[in-house]
């Protein structure tokens, strides 16, 4: 099984927004049953009446300038981003803002929250209370510690990407490795959670402006 999940992210704009989102490689969609937030399956009464459904790849955060993202403010977390229309893969994202814009960096795996650690201790909400007792030497943390903070740094290493965070006078560390070392198994199956050796580091860090975002299952 991959670990990153390939997405689409969706937006609604007005029609004659198209060519400015052609060149932004947005792409028009004419007709789903399902939709980012509302109006959901009624989204073609939308189309009707001038307002279009765009979707495209969503950027990687290595792809774009880190002036876009150096020094925002952390706003809040979920785990919860994602959907293929009857569920979701459990995305995990930061919601940042940035002189007055607002965009989420995004990690695209099943259940994100669960390969990441915050300063070396895993994240407390993605923990089962059999995984918190067995983990209690290594400990948990709460997302909520870093909110409010500025992202420092995006820092690619060949093992791993680590996302550096401000607050007050401390320098927090959220990272994600390839190789699952410090992150408990897969549940049930007791697999490792790790890369395949052909999947890039890169794919799973992205940068979204809504968060709706669509997988194929």
């Amino acid at each position: 099984m991959n670990a990153v999940i390939e997405c689409i992210e969706e937006e609604y704009a007005p029609f004659f927004a198209w060519r400015r989102r052609r060149r932004d490689g947005w792409k028009w969609l004419w007709f789903h049953l399902r939709g980012p937030a509302l109006p959901g399956p009624f989204g073609f009464l939308l189309t009707l009446a001038g307002v279009w459904r765009f979707a495209r790849p969503p950027r990687r955060v290595c792809d774009i300038p880190k002036e876009e993202y150096f020094q925002c403010t952390i706003v809040t977390t979920c785990g919860s981003l994602g959907s293929y229309g009857m569920g979701g893969p459990g995305f995990f994202g930061l919601q940042c803002r940035k002189k007055r814009k607002t965009f989420w960096i995004i990690f695209t795996l099943r259940g994100a929250e669960g390969w990441l650690t915050l300063d070396a201790r895993l994240i407390a909400s993605s923990l089962s209370a059999a995984e918190k007792k067995a983990y209690a030497k290594q400990g948990n943390i709460s997302m909520e510690t870093v909110h409010g903070g500025t992202v420092e740094s995006v820092d690619y290493l060949p093992s791993s990407i680590q996302i550096k965070i401000k607050k007050e006078d401390a320098m927090h560390v959220l990272e994600l490795r390839r190789d699952g070392k410090t992150v408990p198994p897969w549940r049930g199956s007791g697999d490792k959670k790790k890369f395949r050796d052909t999947e890039l580091l890169e794919d799973a860090l992205v940068v979204s402006r809504r968060a709706n975002l669509w997988t194929e299952g």
